[in-house]
């Protein structure tokens, strides 16, 4: 795993999947934050608060799946 900075979970643009989340709205588009040969569901980071992080998720096959929270 290539990292920035030594944080393990900043990948490069070159290492991460680059698999659009397929629904329309306004988290269409946004790029899965995995690496580009995962396994398993896409996930992209969609939102931000103090108290956590909302990711959007969906299949490889392009199939939406329902948001995951995430609190801290």
């Amino acid at each position: 795993m290539t990292t920035q900075g030594g944080d393990p979970l900043a990948f490069l643009d070159n290492d991460l999947c680059t698999d659009g989340y397929p629904t329309v709205g306004p988290d269409f588009g946004l790029l899965c934050n995995e690496p580009v040969s995962h396994d398993g569901d896409h996930r992209a980071l969609a939102e931000i608060w103090t108290t956590g992080r909302r990711f959007v998720v969906w299949t490889a096959d392009g199939v939406p799946l329902p948001d995951v929270e995430e609190r801290r």
